[in-house]
Order: structure tokens, then C-alpha cells, then sequence
């Protein structure tokens, strides 16, 4: 039996985790699932309004394990959000623990290739929101994000 409980989701094997006690008899080990990636990476004013999904994403699922993958300049939104696991600025470091990871659930918020194609290529159980195709024309994951597609489609 392992003395760290790395199943918990304020566990990272890095440092003490925010309640600064070892993990054997812990009462606030709580084991993460779902584990969840939230992408927005472009515009700052996006990354804060996609905040706005966090109560409801933790209201449905209390015990996931939340990261977020965005660009470094809109990492400084998030490092502080309590309902944020884990915040993953775009680049090298992020894409190598992206290749070592999978997640039980991805969420791409952004209508952009490079988000679409990291919401495609990271392995996940489910996925939605947007991703790209063979073509690189960005496609909608699941039906429930088809009218913010069909918003971005249509001038009239």
C-alpha cells in the first residue's frame, strides 16, 4: 500500500498539497473523477467569460479534477480560480504532459485549429465542443455545441 494517495485530486507528487498533511489518514482525500481539460486558449476576454462554466462543470461532477490548457498570457486568470485543478500555459512543458495523460472527459470552448486539433488529438474518453477534421476546417464534437457553430457561420 502506497503511503501518498495519488488517486486524489490535490495530490500532484510535486510539493504538499494545499492542506500541507500526509495523505495516510487524511480527511480530505478525495479521489478525482472525472478528470477533466477545459481548452480556451485565445482571447483573454474568452478564457475569463469560459470561467463562467466552472460552477456548473463542478455542480455536476464534485470530485473531477480539473485542468485547463490555455496560453501563457491567460494562465495569470486561472492559477488562482479554486474550481481549477491545474492550469497548463500552451507549450513545450504542457505538451509532453498532454502525451502522458489521458482524461476521462476534454471540453474545447475555442472555435480555433490549434485548440480544435489538441481537443482532437489528446486522449480522452469523450469529447465536445470543437475540433478540427482531416481538412483542418474546424467541426462541432457533439450536438450540444452545433448552435454556437452555426452562430459563428452565419452573418445574418
Amino acid at each position: 500500500m502506497s503511503l501518498f494517495h495519488t488517486d486524489c485530486r490535490f495530490f500532484s507528487g510535486y510539493k504538499p498539497c494545499r492542506f500541507s498533511r500526509p495523505c495516510e489518514g487524511c480527511s480530505e482525500h478525495t479521489p478525482a473523477s472525472p478528470d477533466i481539460l477545459l481548452i480556451n486558449l485565445d482571447a483573454l476576454g474568452d478564457v475569463l467569460r469560459t470561467t463562467a462554466l466552472l460552477p456548473a462543470i463542478r455542480r455536476d461532477h464534485p470530485h473531477a479534477r480539473i485542468s485547463w490548457l490555455t496560453r501563457p498570457r491567460a494562465a495569470e486568470l486561472l492559477v488562482r480560480n479554486p474550481l481549477v485543478d491545474h492550469v497548463l500555459p500552451l507549450g513545450y512543458e504542457s505538451d509532453v504532459i498532454l502525451r502522458s495523460r489521458r482524461y476521462d472527459l476534454v471540453l474545447n470552448a475555442d472555435k480555433s485549429q490549434v485548440a480544435g486539433a489538441l481537443a482532437v488529438q489528446i486522449q480522452a474518453g469523450e469529447r465536445r465542443g470543437f475540433g478540427i477534421d482531416s481538412s483542418g476546417a474546424i467541426v462541432v464534437l457533439n450536438p450540444e455545441a452545433e448552435h454556437l457553430y452555426h452562430l459563428g457561420l452565419d452573418d445574418q
